[in-house]
């Protein structure tokens, strides 16, 4: 990168280090601009995915999304700063079921798939993003 700064940096904060179904994930998304820029909009998305890992491959399976539009067409000038609130239910379910007993439960937890929850922010130009920032946030399922 040698001395070439990025058109603009985005920052995504939520309210709570761990979500449990059906919490509400809930907080800001900032945008600064570097440059200026013509774009279409700017999006937050809420993924959640199964994800199986075996010695052959891996399998990954959409369980949930939502997209928030959190700002519409408009140019964005340099050196200009803008933050939006967000708020994002998580499902109830997943379809999960858990054994009654405890050595079953641990059993069951070595063979269970991984889920894995992202929010990413997009500023989108000509319906390809052109900033982009994800980060991980943990649900416990």
């Amino acid at each position: 990168m040698f001395g070439i700064l990025p058109k603009g940096i985005i920052e995504i904060r939520h309210s709570k280090s761990a979500y449990v179904l059906g919490d509400e994930v809930s907080g800001t998304v900032s945008l600064k601009m570097n440059k200026t820029i013509d774009a279409e909009s700017f999006m937050l998305k809420l993924l959640g995915q199964k994800v199986k890992i075996s010695e052959e491959d891996a399998e990954i399976e959409k369980i949930f999304e939502m997209n928030i539009t959190l700002d519409g067409k408009k140019q964005y000038q340099k050196g200009s700063y803008n933050s939006y609130s967000f708020m994002i239910k998580l499902p109830e379910t997943i379809g999960v079921v858990r054994p009654k007993s405890k050595v079953l439960s641990t059993i069951a937890k070595l063979f269970q798939p991984k889920y894995e929850w992202l929010l990413t922010a997009r500023l989108m130009k000509s319906g390809i993003f052109d900033l982009r920032k994800k980060v991980r946030i943990k649900v416990n399922c």
